[in-house]
């Protein structure tokens, strides 16, 4: 079928194709071209870690706290894991950030009535 691409080797009298692809000469180019590869890497690397330096950092984390509902009561009332209360005195007590109950604190003023 495909006799015309076969070939016996002389040392080993196995077939050889000419089609076929040695690993071994994959691994000496690399290995020749070791300094370069090594090289050229590094060189991206500092390139990659000069420009993350100089952007501007820019993160932000949002958090919300709410009490998880454990259960629903007999009279329909949620029952809470922790009360409000709990997690008011938590965060007035500097347990969290203090940026938190200035968050709460706008929230309650858009959401109250304006009498």
């Amino acid at each position: 079928m495909n006799e015309d691409r076969k070939a016996p080797t002389e040392s080993h009298g196995t077939e050889y194709y000419e089609d076929e692809i040695e690993l071994m000469d994959y691994l000496l180019v690399i290995w020749k071209w070791k300094y370069f590869i090594l090289s050229g890497t590094l060189v991206c690397g500092l390139i990659a870690a000069i420009i993350s330096l100089k952007m501007d950092k820019v993160y932000s984390i949002n958090m919300v706290l709410r009490p998880g509902i454990l259960s629903i009561g007999e009279e329909g009332k949620n029952v809470y894991i922790d009360s409000p209360h709990n997690i008011k005195a938590l965060i007035e007590s500097e347990s969290f950030n203090n940026d938190i109950l200035k968050i709460f604190t706008i929230i309650r003023l858009i959401q109250s009535p304006k009498d």
